[in-house]
């Protein structure tokens, strides 16, 4: 997550999320219209109300961001405490980790340079923190588990000298079936 504080957003202050700039105009383009303008409102927090909704790909294209503005890929924008705007990885571990975040506004500025926080990839797939396996005679344990995730852990291990432990992750997309 990362929050960005806006105070006395002005026309030309930019605002980049990964590999998308959005830019503060007092009035937005028209013919031709430019993708990730974001209208500045009465107020900082309606200033940031329309960056929310850019971001987002919410109501308000053509009137309070830019006509041809697509929903960040990366994050979801949401209103955070006082005049700031949250952003959330839509992805959990390194991806959203390495997420970056700037801007140039005119007063107002991210927490940090990069999305911080949030549940690390190696928490979520942790080996079978929650089922118990018992070591063979041999010294091999072997799991099977799936996650919260749709993801199936398989994880294979030895207590054998110059054996080490193996663990596979497999994402499993739940498919519906149309009429024919």
């Amino acid at each position: 997550m990362g929050t960005l504080t806006g105070t006395t957003i002005a026309d030309g202050d930019t605002v980049d999320i990964e590999d998308d700039t959005y830019t503060f105009k007092t009035a937005l383009s028209v013919g031709p219209a430019v993708p990730n303008e974001v209208l500045v409102g009465v107020s900082d927090s309606a200033s940031l109300d329309n960056l929310i909704a850019a971001v987002n790909g919410a109501a308000g294209e053509g009137t309070t961001y830019g006509t041809g503005t697509v929903a960040h890929v990366y994050v979801d924008a949401f209103a955070g405490a006082g005049d700031t705007m949250v952003v959330k990885a839509k992805e959990v571990g390194v991806y959203g980790l390495n997420i970056t975040t700037t801007s140039s506004l005119t007063a107002g500025t991210w927490a940090a340079v990069a999305l911080t926080g949030g549940e690390d990839a190696e928490d979520r797939y942790a080996p079978f923190g929650t089922t118990a396996l018992a070591l063979t005679a041999a010294g091999e344990k072997f799991g099977v588990n799936v996650g919260a995730q749709n993801e199936i852990n398989i994880n294979v291990a030895s207590a054998t000298a110059n054996f080490t432990e193996v663990v596979v992750v497999l994402n499993v997309m739940a498919l519906q079936e149309r009429g024919r």
